[in-house]
């Protein structure tokens, strides 16, 4: 029963220490053909259908669908390669294939039946020689066509090139086994048929005289040889003349030559289009910790031979999560003002006393300031916060601000905000009273006592949140 339970604990606890290993990282691909409704996709779309990553995710860009028979991408501030590194050669898989081929021994004929077999290479190379063509030439438009697209149709590209990649590789097959035959024939004595075929009559006239006159001397053996070299005259001279003429006008060489040198320029083809590249990414970047709203991407085409972008598009992904500091500025309103005084006459009173009033002035101040943000991502348009800040009144004092707010927009924020004001403020000294009769050893206004003193109250604020001035030198990261 504890073996059991230690052995279920450990199950557990091996899981939860595997899973905490796995940093999900998010992925936007962006579909670089015709759009389409799945133009943009987010690995985190079932969470977040929007160009929105988690602060917590790691972030990487995929590009798919581009072209790069017509253009050049820049993603990221950097050049993509337009083929990856070769993956695959015909000519090296069909080497290893061929030897897998057993070898058999040397082919041995006579002259003649040597010579019906490379009647028939010949005929197969001239076969083969115009299939290579044709698949030259085909492959070679193929290629020249896909520059007046802006986009591959992946489907029928990887169609297209498998098609062309099954006919070169049967093509190649059959020639490396033409050329095996034609390699392990011997043909000794073929440069000289007309010896070869003196030596071969001498062996018949010796096999004729065993076979029908074994009774022969050596005299008569010669005159019944005399006559029967006239009936062979004519068949060898035939001989010597076919194999003569057919050597001479033999081409297996140059063939070969003619079809090795298209099998080379199809296999340079074959392998740039089956290499090609049509998915360009950037590695997973961290956003923990950054003090940013966005990251942006910059991808850009260039004509395959030009170095002036063709288009450009800059793709904002936002961050949701943690929080963001910013910085905004605007006006503000707020109930802490200095207070102005009067010194009049006492209408009422006859002994010259003097009654303090305080002037009309409101019971609101405003001034111009600027506010510490501090709010949580979310990649939306309304997101709340709270703010720290100063103002600077009309009475050219300034005070502490402190409160909520809420932001409205994500390029452009408009920054409402309410909260405590807090400051210092000038009011009448202690021991006098507004609107009470006295007879005050002062006869001017300017002269009434005036204290200041540290207060609290409320402020109303409209602010914008200004861009920070981006460097000639685009970052990654946009403020």
């Amino acid at each position: 029963m504890i073996k059991k339970l230690l052995y279920t604990f450990s199950f557990f606890y091996f899981s939860f220490l595997s899973g905490q290993e796995i940093i999900e990282t998010t992925v936007i691909t962006f579909d670089l053909s015709e759009p389409s409704q799945n133009s943009i996709m987010n690995s985190n779309s079932k969470k977040i259908p929007r160009l929105v990553v988690p602060t917590e995710s790691p972030l990487a860009i995929r590009l798919t669908g581009g072209n790069p028979f017509r253009y050049k991408y820049l993603l990221n501030y950097k050049l993509v390669n337009q083929y990856e590194a070769i993956q695959y050669d015909p000519l090296d898989s069909l080497q290893n294939r061929f030897k897998r081929i057993s070898k058999t021994d040397p082919i041995v004929k006579d002259s003649l039946i040597d010579n019906n077999n490379l009647k028939k290479i010949e005929l197969n190379l001239k076969r083969l020689n115009r299939d290579f063509d044709k698949i030259e030439k085909s492959i070679k438009t193929y290629k020249s066509s896909l520059i007046l697209y802006d986009d591959l149709n992946l489907e029928k590209y990887k169609k297209q090139i498998l098609n062309y990649k099954k006919s070169f590789e049967s093509g190649l097959l059959e020639f490396t086994r033409i050329i095996q035959i034609y390699d392990q024939l011997e043909f000794d004595g073929i440069e000289q048929p007309e010896t070869t075929l003196y030596e071969e009559n001498e062996y018949r006239q010796e096999q004729d005289i065993e076979e029908n006159r074994p009774d022969l001397s050596d005299e008569p053996r010669t005159s019944y040889l005399r006559g029967r070299e006239e009936d062979r005259e004519n068949p060898n001279r035939f001989y010597n003349s076919v194999v003569s003429s057919g050597f001479e006008t033999f081409n297996i060489d140059s063939l070969k030559d003619s079809i090795e040198d298209k099998i080379k320029k199809i296999n340079v083809i074959l392998i740039e289009l089956m290499s090609v590249k049509t998915d360009y990414y950037t590695l997973p970047i961290d956003l923990n910790g950054q003090n940013i709203d966005y990251v942006e991407f910059l991808i850009q085409r260039f004509e395959i031979n030009s170095s002036t972008p063709y288009d450009s598009y800059s793709p904002k992904v936002w961050i949701r999560g943690g929080l963001k500091f910013d910085v905004s500025a605007g006006i503000f309103i707020t109930n802490l003002s200095d207070k102005q005084y009067l010194l009049i006459d006492d209408p009422s009173s006859d002994s010259g006393n003097k009654i303090i009033k305080e002037r009309s002035l409101g019971d609101f101040d405003y001034g111009i300031g600027s506010m510490l943000n501090l709010s949580l991502r979310g990649g939306s348009w309304v997101r709340p916060g709270i703010s720290l800040g100063l103002s600077f009144s009309e009475n050219q004092s300034f005070q502490g601000l402190a409160g909520i707010n809420i932001i409205l927009g994500k390029s452009q924020r408009w920054v409402f905000h309410y909260g405590l004001s807090m400051g210092s403020i000038k009011e009448l000294a202690s021991g006098f009273k507004v609107n009470e009769s006295r007879n005050y050893d002062f006869t001017t206004s300017e002269s009434i006592p005036i204290d200041e003193k540290f207060s609290f109250g409320q402020f109303f604020g409209f602010t914008y949140n200004f861009k920070i001035l981006e460097s000639k030198d685009k970052s990654l990261f946009r403020k």
